[in-house]
């Protein structure tokens, strides 16, 4: 499992090392405030949940990353690489992404292409901020969202929008493992927004300890 870049506070962001897949451990960050929900989709979830959450689930793509003047990496928007995903094809009206083989969630669920159109559905469904980033680049409707087959998922577009790569690398634009969500999902919450509220479903580090705030993968 890669070890992403963590965003130390709310400005800086400090490289992380990469690990083999047999790694374990545990990383301590120490800052002023803490997250108010483990899932940015949460209503009224605060600027540190985007760190927790940056850290404990994959989007399609990232930032790459170039030094700055002092040397520390920062995300550089001109740099798009995959984070779920090999390859990106890009067209004026489309978007196609191909899944990384064999690429899993914490319970060793393989991730498809199912998990992200529902993942991008749950963005529009449950308002807000989510919402309101995709409808920004001509994003608004769940029949834009198109599983091809279970490694290719696709985004048709109404318009050319030029930002609309770089929106599928927002901290909102998470992957869920949408059985797993799905199993703690309610008639009044089809979401289960209430249960990753506390809760993981993705495919990064695992948890995230209040207090200290421990990270664990």
């Amino acid at each position: 499992m890669k070890r992403r870049a963590f965003l130390a506070g709310s400005a800086s962001v400090a490289a992380m090392p990469a690990f083999a897949q047999s790694r374990s451990g545990t990383l301590i960050s120490m800052s002023e405030g803490g997250p108010n929900a483990l899932d940015p989709h949460a209503p009224g979830a605060n600027r540190s949940v985007y760190e927790a959450t940056w850290n404990m689930y994959d989007r399609l793509i990232t930032f790459g990353t170039t030094p700055d003047e002092f040397g520390t990496k920062v995300f550089d928007p001109s740099k798009v690489v995959g984070e779920a995903v090999d390859d990106v094809d890009v067209t004026d009206l489309s978007l196609t992404f191909r899944l990384k083989r064999d690429h899993r969630f914490h319970d060793g669920t393989v991730m498809t292409a199912k998990d992200i159109k529902w993942s991008m559905d749950r963005s529009l469904a449950v308002g807000g901020v989510p919402k309101t980033q995709f409808e920004a680049v001509s994003i608004s409707k769940p029949e834009q969202f198109v599983v091809v087959d279970d490694r290719t998922f696709r985004i048709d577009m109404p318009r050319h929008d030029k930002l609309a790569v770089q929106a599928c690398s927002i901290p909102t634009a998470l992957i869920y493992n949408s059985g797993l969500v799905l199993s703690h999902a309610t008639a009044s919450d089809p979401w289960g927004v209430e249960w990753t509220r506390n809760n993981v479903a993705g495919s990064g580090l695992i948890s995230w300890i209040g207090g200290r705030r421990a990270l664990s993968w």
